[in-house]
């Protein structure tokens, strides 16, 4: 097995350093309790989670969910390099006017998002 230290892996470690800016300062270390604690004190959060956390919330209709974020590159594994997605290289994509395709990758057998 090849490891992915590629493009797509520095990629990866910029989007997470931009999204560490604006998390939690302890999310790291306490990221499902503190996903509960926020959801329960009407915070603004960003949470990738199992839907029941968001089933099981007491806020019930003030909490809104939404599909995972996707991406309009993906990485070529032949190369190593990342490029732009097309129907034949993201046949699952979904096509957008103004920006093109962008493919979503499942997450939890469909994903969940909720903020």
């Amino acid at each position: 097995m090849t490891p992915l230290t590629s493009d797509a892996l520095v990629e990866t470690l910029k989007i997470l350093e931009r999204q560490l800016k604006y998390g939690h300062p302890d999310e790291l270390n306490r990221w499902i309790d503190l996903n509960q604690i926020s959801m329960e004190n009407e915070e603004c959060m960003l949470s990738l989670n199992w839907g029941h956390a968001f089933v099981q919330s007491s806020n019930q209709g003030r909490l809104g969910v939404g599909r995972v974020p996707g991406s309009q590159k993906v990485l070529d594994r032949e190369t190593g390099k990342l490029v732009t997605c097309n129907k034949d290289i993201c046949p699952n994509a979904v096509y957008y006017d103004d920006i093109g395709f962008v493919n979503y990758a499942p997450y939890a057998a469909g994903g969940w998002g909720g903020a």
